[in-house]
């Protein structure tokens, strides 16, 4: 990241008299950005061609870790394909991850079932399936919600997370909130530090909804339950839905305050 006032100056109006790059230097920056996204682009189809390698050498072992290894390996490959925007072959990678691996029993292998219908469910998302979004994330609660299996909890807060942002979308407020209450009821007393910081983020989430409905009080309250409960957690993630919290808790205290003086 450049410092304040070292960016070079490439605008056409120049009210402060500063000397505009050089040409040369110009295409020397294209030049080093094409470079870039080369390495990038081959990067990324390194890792998918690992990925395939993966599946085709290990896709029928019935090793523990073999499958696991291959259930994540194909999770990764569906992640790629979404983010170079082929939603579809995305899903339908996620979707082989669930027919193969779907039943198996195995904790390490449950998680990454678990993550593929979790990122089915953006995907489905992108493409405004809201409906769609909703069932998969359903789906993910009713197959994994009572695993005990730290690794499986998180991605199963997580679809709860994202059902409650597709309600929202939906302008299902109550519902939405309803899903957090249900997060905190079940998970608030993880101590598993992903789920901690997803825990967090949901109550933070409801604070926002209420805030929006114009509860103020309940909003608030919130606010101040997740200082109260999360102020002296250790991790940063934590700390920083803390001060979000924070913040909205003064600045809602402020509407407050300046309502009221409108009123007298």
């Amino acid at each position: 990241m450049n410092s304040p006032g070292t960016s070079p100056n490439t605008n056409d109006s120049n009210p402060e008299g500063i000397s505009s790059p050089p040409k040369t230097e110009q295409t020397g920056n294209k030049r080093s950005l094409k470079i870039r996204l080369m390495a990038i682009g081959v990067s990324v189809a390194m890792t998918a061609a690992a990925c395939n390698t993966t599946g085709q050498r290990f896709g029928k072992d019935e090793t523990p870790g073999k499958r696991e290894q291959v259930a994540g390996a194909l999770v990764n490959k569906g992640n790629i394909l979404g983010q170079q925007g082929k939603t579809e072959e995305a899903i339908a990678v996620y979707n082989d991850v669930d027919r193969r691996f779907g039943k198996d029993q195995a904790p390490g292998v449950r998680k990454p079932v678990a993550w593929a219908l979790n990122n089915k469910g953006f995907a489905l998302k992108k493409q405004g399936k809201t409906e769609e979004e909703i069932a998969v994330y359903n789906d993910i609660d009713q197959r994994f919600g009572k695993d005990e299996a730290p690794g499986v909890r998180e991605p199963v807060v997580k679809a709860l997370i994202n059902k409650g942002f597709a309600l929202k979308k939906q302008d299902k407020t109550e519902e939405e909130i309803a899903v957090y209450n249900d997060i905190d009821q079940r998970f608030g007393k993880d101590e598993t530090s992903g789920v901690r910081e997803l825990v967090a983020s949901t109550l933070f989430n409801k604070g926002v909804a209420l805030a929006q409905q114009g509860k103020t009080e309940e909003a608030i309250a919130v606010y101040n339950d997740i200082d109260r409960r999360f102020g002296n957690d250790k991790s940063p993630a934590v700390l920083k839905v803390v001060v979000d919290a924070l913040m909205w808790q003064k600045m809602l205290q402020l509407q407050q305050q300046l309502l009221q003086r409108l009123r007298q």
